[in-house]
């Protein structure tokens, strides 16, 4: 298991947007699905609760509890495309300051925003989509490159 991703970068500001991601090497099944499924992972013993793939296949997304500071946390199974988005947008980040800067104010703002609600998240990712993906495209981008 590993902390990965944008926040995985030690360099975003620490506030309750940027707080835990779970990115995971999961390969758990479920009885209703077919593939890899991380609704079947102990998070929901722990009191989270599995919301399904947000639209984002690959990609996992949990409601935190109640009692626990507000946070988004996703699971991804490794060597899947979002695995991969994230792993490739952590490396970048962790080169590029300017870019963190840039980013971590973006979520800054709109975590004063939206709340970490149901709502709230999907307005917040939506809010934040243009520039992750323009950071995403940055990073595969420097991969090709060679770049770090």
């Amino acid at each position: 298991m590993s902390h990965d991703g944008s926040t995985g970068t030690g360099l975003l500001s620490n506030h309750r947007a940027s707080q835990p991601h779970d990115h995971r090497d999961l390969r758990p099944f479920c009885c209703r699905c077919p593939q890899p499924c991380l609704s079947a992972w102990p998070l929901t013993g722990q009191g989270y609760r599995h919301e399904g793939d947000l639209g984002i296949p690959g990609r996992d997304a949990f409601q935190a509890p109640s009692a626990a500071p507000e946070h988004h946390l996703y699971g991804v199974v490794a060597g899947s495309k979002p695995y991969l988005d994230h792993i490739l947008l952590r490396d970048y980040l962790r080169q590029r300051p300017d870019e963190v800067r840039r980013y971590s104010a973006l979520k800054v703002a709109l975590a004063q925003r939206f709340h970490a609600d149901g709502e709230g998240r999907q307005e917040y990712s939506t809010a934040k989509g243009a520039l992750v993906e323009e950071l995403v495209a940055k990073s595969y981008a420097a991969r090709a490159a060679g770049e770090p």
